[in-house]
């Protein structure tokens, strides 16, 4: 596929010339309003399932048997597989029949080979118009369900409204994959179970019907075509959040709610567009006429989406003031309260809420299609749709602009649809479509297999000038693959291959007496980022990283490094400044070096990890700093206890680092040792902490509770906090394995943080935190230690 960006006057001739030129498969693009991706489309008439590039050329086709024809949908998985429906051609001995009518549901893979297949269509019921699959794979399916004459007068139903051949309800089944290429009925709602009527007062489901909103009105309704087809309900969809069930019913013009697997599975929850249905309105209440295509809009938009979570709805036969009809497309809000499980109502008049619809839209042209049709909300804010009876898909932005058009060139002649030739145009009926959908192009579905355009549909094809190939290449002269002779623009590569395609720097100053690789001095760096735009390379720099420059006096390095564009086509680093200003960085093989502050940006792949915490025993400079990597100082601590008058005693065993060690004994929260040496005496019962630093400077620090009652031994909860006073981040050593509630308060005894220590290394976020002087407390079993921690901005 090929979609060439044009200036906005270019783009006006082209669309120009298309609607001028084409008048079926792709009529318009506009390469910069277009959603990306993949249309897959199931029309009528013929037997294939077709995915379609944005130039409407075939990428993929799912192949039936000549004999058959849709039934009427087909889904895409993200995993590559395909659920699709289809009937046999011939249908005039089928006992029962209607516009919509299926009877096979089948899983593919994307190869079209089977995975599993499942048919009803007897005198019984019939799968008909629409599926929907749930994310474990079940499908829920549309099925008419026959019953007698005398059934349906058993039933309530007035007998002036029951056909000869007796009266089709509607079930939903759940089918659930056998693992032997069929599957079973995991679950099934009937409407017949959720009727009421008020003509018989001698029947079970004898009630007011305005009273009993929850339940379907057996002598409501209005067949057409087929009068035993009471309900035809023509869409289903699944909301797995909530786990409701949505139903298109055309004849009642409404819209269904049934609940699935909540507090009252198979209850009508909400119904919506003809109160008249349920007797508390008129027909000057009714808002939705004969739609079709009903789903919340969940697929392929994100939960950041405005529209997230709303439901679509195509409205097929809306009255016009002249006497006419027209089709329109409309999202809907209802209020939904999930702890209730219910759905809120007007409380002038009880019917169910919104009001009116939250967004709709008319074509200009009032294109009206009686029936099929469908409407997609995409992610960029567009709508697919898809007039079933013109066969006529577009793609609308959100100002009314056509992004995108779509005429099936199939057209159908004594039911079998063939391609014709550029310039037909056909008909009403003559190239029907019962929906259209959009796949983003990045749907999971796509992974890993070859979308080669394949060729149109169409005959004698005219390409749009936006599906011309264009020269492609990259236009950018500052990017290391710059191509002179490109006509359109392709990626640039602002990195030479041996980079790869990203690197991450370190920024930091030279300090050669430290003896490290360049006389780079690591453990004093910042990570700075090297990351790609659609026009160069920049530097990335962390809000943390800035602040810490801007703190440090190196504003103007914050400042250049915000606003350079960059390139690294070899092993110098071209740069072009916010004037216009460009230079070469000198590399000295380890890094680049900065005169002009005197420091270094270095590739982080130069340098190892290491720990740059300079109190740990194994403090690194030249490393890049990784606390996890630290060691410290163990310190074990013998007590004993104290009987009441000041006789406790403790002693402390030093493991790790270099001796001699120089030893200090607090207590509870003072800053000031009391004693040093590697044991005390004369202790009172209470709380201290003991701290040991090795002839490097290495640290290790213990707390201990001097008990009134028995000695303790408490190496399983030595604990370390670094640094403190500390910044924005605090760690948390446990030398062994412990648990225990770490609390954090300010001098007021307001806590302020609050955590649980599972593991030997937590590391805190005080960055929230204003400057201060903070208790910290770690209670551990019937223990607890504290100690003064100090925050610095």
């Amino acid at each position: 596929m090929y979609l060439r960006f044009f200036s906005s006057a270019l783009s006006l001739f082209f669309m120009l010339s298309a609607f001028a030129q084409n008048t079926i498969g792709v009529t318009a693009v506009q390469p910069d309003l277009v959603e990306e991706g993949y249309t897959l489309l199931y029309p009528h008439n013929q037997p294939n399932v077709y995915l379609l590039d944005l130039c409407g050329e075939v990428v993929h086709t799912w192949t039936n048997a000549d004999t058959l024809r849709p039934g009427n949908v087909a889904y895409l998985q993200q995993n590559g597989d395909i659920v699709l429906t289809y009937r046999p051609q011939v249908f005039s001995s089928d006992p029962i029949w209607a516009g919509g009518g299926g009877a096979t549901i089948e899983r593919r893979t994307w190869n079209n080979d089977v995975l599993w297949s499942y048919t009803l269509n007897d005198s019984a019921g019939r799968f008909h118009h629409d599926i929907e699959v749930k994310p474990n794979g079940n499908v829920f399916a549309i099925a008419w369900e026959h019953f007698s004459a005398d059934e349906a007068i058993q039933a309530g139903r007035d007998s002036a409204l029951v056909p000869e051949d007796g009266l089709w309800s509607e079930m939903i089944l759940e089918l659930s994959p056998d693992g032997n290429g069929g599957a079973n009925v995991a679950w099934e709602w009937h409407a017949w179970d959720h009727l009421v009527q008020e003509l018989d007062a001698s029947k079970d489901n004898f009630g007011v019907v305005s009273e009993s909103v929850d339940k379907i009105d057996v002598n409501y309704g209005t067949p057409s075509s087929q009068p035993s087809d009471w309900l035809h309900i023509n869409a289903i969809d699944y909301n797995p959040y909530f786990e409701h069930l949505l139903l298109s019913v055309p004849t009642f013009d409404e819209l269904w709610i049934v609940d699935y697997n909540n507090f009252t599975p198979g209850k009508l929850l909400w119904r919506w567009g003809n109160p008249e249905a349920y007797d508390m309105g008129t027909e000057e209440d009714q808002q939705l006429f004969y739609q079709h295509d009903c789903h919340w809009v969940y697929d392929h938009v994100t939960v950041n989406n405005p529209d997230f979570g709303k439901i679509a709805v195509f409205n097929n036969r809306v009255p016009a003031e002249d006497g006419s009809a027209y089709s329109a497309i409309h999202l809907l809000n209802p209020a939904y309260t999930d702890y209730e499980n219910s759905f809120a109502t007007d409380m002038a008049d009880s019917t169910y809420l919104p009001n009116d619809f939250d967004w709709t839209y008319v074509a200009p042209d009032s294109i009206y299609s009686s029936g099929l049709s469908s409407f997609q909300r995409l992610e960029n804010g567009n709508s697919l749709i898809c007039y079933g009876r013109w066969g006529d898909t577009r793609e609308i932005t959100p100002e009314g602009d056509v992004a995108w058009r779509y005429k099936t060139p199939l057209i159908n002649a004594g039911g079998v649809a063939s391609p014709v030739s550029q310039g037909s145009e056909p008909s009403i009926n003559q190239n029907m479509t019962f929906r259209a959908h959009r796949y983003p192009a990045d749907f999971e579905a796509f992974d890993g297999v070859a979308l080669m355009p394949q060729g149109v549909i169409e005959l004698d094809p005219s390409p749009l000038d936006a599906c011309i190939p264009p020269v492609l290449g990259c236009m950018d002269s500052f990017a290391c693959n710059y191509d002179s002779t490109a006509t359109a623009a392709d990626s640039c590569i602002y990195f030479a291959p041996d980079y790869g395609t990203s690197l991450d720097f370190v920024l930091g100053s030279l300090e050669p007496e430290l003896g490290c690789n360049g006389g780079y001095a690591v453990s004093e760096s910042l990570p700075v980022t090297l990351t790609a735009t659609d026009s160069a390379m920049t530097w990335v720099l962390t809000d943390d990283v800035a602040q810490t420059l801007i703190d440090n006096g190196f504003d103007i390095v914050v400042s250049d490094l915000t606003t350079q564009a960059l390139s690294l086509c070899g092993s110098d680093m071209n740069v072009l400044d916010s004037f216009g200003n460009a230079y070469t960085l000198q590399y000295d093989s380890t890094g680049y070096i900065y005169d002009f502050y005197d420091g270094y940006l270095a590739p982080a792949e130069n340098f190892g990890f290491g720990c740059g915490f300079e109190f740990a025993c194994n403090y690194d400079p030249c490393a890049l700093y990784d606390f996890d990597l630290c060691e410290f100082l163990e310190i074990n601590v013998e007590t004993t206890s104290d009987a009441g008058v000041g006789n406790g005693s403790a002693t402390a065993t030093v493991t790790g680092g270099a001796e001699p060690y120089a030893i200090a004994w607090f207590e509870g929260d003072s800053e000031d040792s009391f004693a040093d040496g590697m044991s005390v005496d004369s202790l009172l019962a209470g709380e201290y902490s003991v701290l040991a630093v090795d002839s490097t400077g290495c640290i290790g620090n213990a707390d201990f509770v001097i008990d009134a009652l028995d000695g303790l031994t408490t190496p399983d909860v030595v604990w370390n906090v670094f640094p403190n006073p500390a910044n924005d981040l605090l760690y948390v050593n446990l030398s062994t394995p412990g648990q225990g509630a770490l609390t954090l308060t300010d001098l007021g005894g307001r806590e302020v943080l609050a955590t649980t220590l599972t593991s030997t290394r937590t590391t805190l976020d005080l960055s929230a935190l204003p400057a201060g002087t903070y208790v910290l407390q770690f209670q551990h079993g019937a223990m607890r230690y504290s100690r003064n921690l100090h925050v610095v901005r």
